[in-house]
């Protein structure tokens, strides 16, 4: 019995305004008028700007200390970081990382040849200099796509399901990540999971820790 109130439906949802608030967003762009911070902060969004990326901010991006990075591709890498680096740099280097990390491409054209990888390679793009209208629309949808607490189990959902296809075994999976959640500690019995035969732990740690993470208040 104890272990019965463990299961997904029992995770609390997030309301949507308070979701926002809670996804940390950085621009990062030469000219901070491109992009409408202020009118977005006022809009309840958490956003940070940045001008450049130097030695003193970098290991922030590399730990993942923001949800969203929205980038442009020219002029943000300061020459201390090594000469010619660009923005496409940075990107490569960061999913390098942690594929998992969302980042925006924010530039002038989509159509420029030379930045055909940056494009491609970005989760989504947003076009500058950007209103505040089309900026609060994109970053509603992406945040509602990818921070949801329903989208994320429906992930862990589909993670599990891809590896295990025994519905006892994945009831008993369903009970160890829920508690994990539920009481907010992250601490998920591997060893159990690992015996019920999950093998794609790493995908399971990173939704896990992103919901506990959002549920934080």
């Amino acid at each position: 019995m104890f272990w019965k109130k463990y299961k997904y439906d029992d995770i609390k949802s997030v309301e949507f305004n308070e979701l926002k608030k809670r996804i940390k967003i950085v621009v990062i762009d030469d000219e901070e008028d491109s992009f409408p911070i202020k009118h977005m902060q006022s809009l309840g969004f958490t956003i940070e700007y940045w001008k450049e990326i130097d030695i003193n901010n970098i290991k922030r991006l590399e730990d993942g200390n923001f949800d969203l990075i929205i980038l442009d591709i020219y002029g943000v890498v300061n020459p201390q970081l090594g000469q010619d680096l660009t923005g496409l740099d940075i990107l490569k280097s960061l999913k390098h990382r942690n594929p998992k990390q969302l980042i925006i491409a924010f530039s002038g054209s989509s159509y420029e040849i030379d930045k055909g990888e940056f494009w491609k390679l970005a989760d989504d793009f947003l076009k500058k200099p950007s209103t505040t209208f089309e900026t609060k629309e994109r970053l509603e949808n992406i945040i509602n796509q990818n921070y949801s607490i329903n989208t994320l189990i429906n992930n862990l959902k589909m993670v599990i399901s891809r590896q295990i296809q025994d519905s006892n075994k994945e009831s008993d999976i369903e009970k160890i990540i829920s508690k994990a959640i539920i009481t907010k500690n992250g601490n998920i019995d591997f060893v159990k999971l690992v015996r019920l035969g999950v093998q794609d732990t790493a995908a399971i740690t990173t939704i896990v820790t992103t919901i506990i993470n959002i549920m934080k208040e």
